[in-house]
């Protein structure tokens, strides 16, 4: 993703249908002790978006593949990040902010009111909402800088790049940017490419397209004779190549 869209270093904070993790990087090489990852993601939000409007919606009889189809569209088109989680959920609590419709398969009008609107990708930052322990995006975002060398976090911090579909939410990129200043203490750069949905595979058409992508194939007895670890040397020195 990073080939897709800025040069090569910085932090890259991807979050896509299964799992989200940071990896931060550093004149073309990952710094593999830095990498993190935690198990929340898209489906996750489904799971949540489909709890949220048991719970606050007057649903009519749905199947379940009906239901998750449902949830995942309502979740694609009809949320948003909130700037300021305790002041909104107060304020929809008291009625003061707008829900909205959503139409059915079978034509039915389904209300839905403002909570589940952004508690949905809410649970992406914080995670403990819908009862899962685990830090968040920016939390583990953090953890990842600090375990880079002193000297590289400047870097970093000024080119945080997402990518993933579970990064698409209006405001996540100003919510994520406002969290990570706060955490970090220092100022923080975070790039949100309109493209980021498909980040990894533009990246990859790039590197696919590339004259000298051959000699980095890995080959069947590379794999048998070296492990996944050839994985990792053989994708730091083609990254190393394009700086």
């Amino acid at each position: 993703s990073t080939q897709s869209t800025w040069g090569t270093s910085g932090l890259v904070m991807d979050s896509g249908d299964g799992i989200t993790h940071c990896v931060p990087i550093m004149e073309g090489h990952t710094v593999r002790n830095a990498i993190l990852r935690m198990e929340t993601a898209g489906r996750d939000l489904t799971n949540w978006m489909i709890e949220l409007l048991q719970n606050d919606c007057s649903l009519p009889p749905l199947g379940p593949d009906a239901l998750r189809e449902a949830a995942q569209k309502i979740k694609e088109t009809h949320c948003y990040v909130s700037e300021d989680w305790d002041a909104d959920l107060k304020k929809a609590e008291g009625g003061g902010l707008e829900g909205c419709s959503f139409t059915l398969p079978d034509g039915t009008a389904l209300a839905i009111p403002a909570r589940p609107r952004f508690a949905c990708p809410e649970a992406l930052l914080q995670p403990c909402i819908m009862g899962v322990e685990e830090d968040g995006f920016v939390g583990l975002a953090h953890q990842s800088v600090q375990r880079c060398p002193v000297d590289m976090r400047r870097a970093l911090y000024d080119s945080v790049l997402l990518s993933g579909g579970s990064t698409m939410f209006t405001g996540f990129d100003k919510r994520v940017e406002l969290e990570f200043k706060k955490l970090s203490g220092v100022d923080v750069n975070v790039k949100a490419p309109p493209e980021r949905k498909y980040s990894v595979w533009i990246g990859a058409a790039i590197l696919g397209n590339l004259a000298t992508f051959q000699q980095h194939w890995i080959h069947r007895t590379e794999y048998e004779e070296s492990g996944s670890s050839i994985v990792h040397r053989k994708c730091d020195s083609l990254v190393a190549s394009l700086g």
